[in-house]
């Protein structure tokens, strides 16, 4: 059976591999998973079109098989698809960009960064709505 080839024949095969792994009978796997030997003597032949969820949720947690591995084998999503790529990394303002920098320099001593956040907490403290000049945008001195 090749690699590629997914559905009810897949799965049985991802079922049979991994009952052999483990050097278990099929009444082994019937006994630890409750499902009867008729079933996973169907399901690993690929004997079915529309396997039940909770007999095969019952057979892969005595197979200890990962549960993505189904929708894998029987091919409603690609492996590809589970693992999505990274997300991009955030791009700012350049000047925060600038900031951040500034603040990550390991030259920086802890002293010197902790001045310069508590800076920029003033300065964001400067800028709120109530301490705006109404419709510019520009900061006026707070009332003390």
């Amino acid at each position: 059976m090749s690699a590629e080839e997914v559905g009810p024949a897949r799965l049985g095969q991802l079922i049979r591999e991994a009952r052999r792994a483990r050097r278990w009978t099929q009444r082994d796997l019937a006994e630890e998973s409750g499902v009867s030997i008729e079933t996973i003597k169907r399901y690993e032949n690929g004997k079915t079109n529309s396997p039940e969820a909770d007999l095969i949720r019952n057979i892969i947690r005595a197979l200890n098989i990962p549960v993505v591995e189904i929708p894998i084998a029987l091919g409603l999503v690609t492996r590809d698809e589970l693992d999505p790529p990274p997300a991009p990394p955030r791009q700012f303002d350049p000047l925060v960009e600038e900031a951040i920098a500034i603040l990550r320099d390991p030259d920086m001593s802890e002293t010197a960064r902790q001045g310069a956040l508590t800076y920029l907490q003033f300065l964001q403290n400067q800028n709120t709505p109530e301490t705006r000049k109404p419709g510019t945008g520009e900061s006026r001195p707070r009332a003390s």
